[in-house]
């Protein structure tokens, strides 16, 4: 069963509109199991912003013909959610960890990192007033772990492009410094035709890809071993009327016989 983060993402697709989903500062395997609840639901990741203190997942609808086979099987037994495969979860890790590590991102990160190391400085300063060496080495010791932090930001970010690659993920470049993967087969974003109609038990119009082109690293949807097909009200059988509790007797004779019409009376 769906947890409570999850229930607000499935609400949040029922709408069948793009949306921001909020979470508060999560890790990657968390958001990618967001991303991997999202596709199996008929919509796809189109990017994460991380802002102060809360983490935003960017969804559209997907209308490619797998994504829409995946919802109209999966929709029917939400909120059950069914087990994700572990390649997949993989993939979609490495795609929210390029995303929140990329350069874009890290200089949103940098005034905070600023503010944390002046206010780190000025208390190491105030306690340590008269040892200024002292103090000094701090500040520069604070400073070579924040360049640390900030290598080891780009080296994660360079991994996770190279693992993207080699799983066939496409690198697009919607803007200049704006770098994302998308899956092998998928059209840019700026081809990406919106369904007019969406949401389980709904008709969809989409834009068919086309034939022979490359297919998902996702798996075709399979029946779930855990979810139980609605069953078909069957009729009531029709039970045979009740017996009476008594035989119903005849009419009691009188006390003498029945005479035929014409016949003597008794003498």
């Amino acid at each position: 069963m769906a947890d409570r983060q999850t229930t607000q993402l499935l609400d949040s697709m029922r709408r069948g509109m793009p949306f921001e989903f909020t979470t508060k500062m999560s890790m990657t395997k968390r958001l990618a199991t967001l991303v991997c609840v999202a596709e199996l639901f008929g919509y796809r990741y189109a990017g994460v912003r991380q802002e102060i203190f809360s983490i935003k997942l960017v969804f559209t609808p997907d209308p490619s013909p797998q994504a829409q086979a995946r919802a109209a099987q999966y929709w029917p037994y939400a909120p059950r959610i069914p087990e994700i495969p572990q390649q997949v979860l993989e993939l979609n890790k490495k795609r929210v960890l390029f995303d929140l590590s990329s350069k874009a991102a890290l200089l949103k990160r940098l005034p905070i990192i600023g503010i944390a190391l002046l206010l780190a400085s000025l208390r190491l300063l105030g306690s340590l007033g008269d040892s200024p060496g002292l103090a000094l080495g701090y500040v520069c010791f604070l400073a070579a772990l924040a360049g640390l932090g900030v290598w080891i930001n780009f080296a994660r970010h360079k991994r996770a492009a190279a693992h993207l690659e080699a799983a066939g993920f496409v690198r697009h470049e919607s803007s200049p410094g704006q770098v994302s993967f998308l899956p092998p087969g998928s059209l840019p974003p700026a081809q990406w035709h919106e369904p007019q109609q969406y949401g389980p038990g709904r008709q969809h119009g989409y834009a068919q890809q086309p034939y022979g082109g490359p297919q998902p690293p996702y798996p075709a949807p399979q029946p779930q071993p855990y979810a139980q097909q609605p069953q078909q009200p069957q009729p009531y059988a029709q039970q045979p009327p009740a017996q009476p509790p008594y035989v119903q007797q005849p009419p009691a004779q009188p006390p003498y016989g029945h005479q035929p019409y014409g016949g003597q009376p008794p003498q």
